[in-house]
Formats: C-alpha cells, structure tokens, sequence
C-alpha cells in the first residue's frame, strides 16, 4: 500500500473543513487563515504518525509471512528417546580426570 500520500489527504481534507467553517461562522479573513494555517500543520503532523503507524504495522505483517506457508521451523533437541539411559547421579557417566601435582 503506498503511504505516502496520507499526511496530504488528512490535511487538506481538515484544511477542507476548516475553511467552510470559519466561512459559515463568518470569520474574519486574516482570523480564519491563521486558523487554517494552524489545523494544516497540526493535521499534517498527525497525518505523518498515521502513515508511520500503518507502515509498521505492513512491516510486521510482511515479516510474518515471510515463513514458508506460515509454518514456523522448529529446531529439534537431542533428548534420550528413553529413561534409562539417563544417569542417575550428578558424576555418574562422567569420567573424572585428577591432575598430579608436580
């Protein structure tokens, strides 16, 4: 999805808004421009967290699938099929080596 148009949609569709307002409220002209200067920039800025925002979020999709099939591969352990091969005390199995002091 292209997000680039996004901050320039939200604010010139605020900007929209804005000028029928003050025109219907009857504003004066230098009061309703820096009104509409105003909700351009605040709307500009809050369009740009929004298009940020969704570009994560396809960020993180795209990483989701990015598995085959959306199977996650397991990595299989060396555990002993049975019990009774395990030992059974913290040394036993275990050679244990001394060195002789010279």
């Amino acid at each position: 999805m292209d997000t680039k148009q996004i901050p320039l949609l939200v604010m010139l569709v605020a900007g929209a808004v804005t000028s029928i307002l003050t025109k219907l409220m009857h504003y004066e002209l230098e009061t309703a421009l820096w009104i509409l200067l105003a909700v351009l920039v605040v709307f500009y800025i809050i369009g740009c967290f929004l298009k940020r925002t969704i570009d994560r979020f396809e960020a993180e999709n795209e990483a989701s699938f990015a598995y085959e099939d959306g199977e996650v591969i397991e990595k299989e352990l060396d555990f002993p099929e049975d019990e009774e091969n395990l030992p059974e005390g913290p040394n036993e199995g275990t050679e244990s080596v001394t060195q002789k002091n010279p």
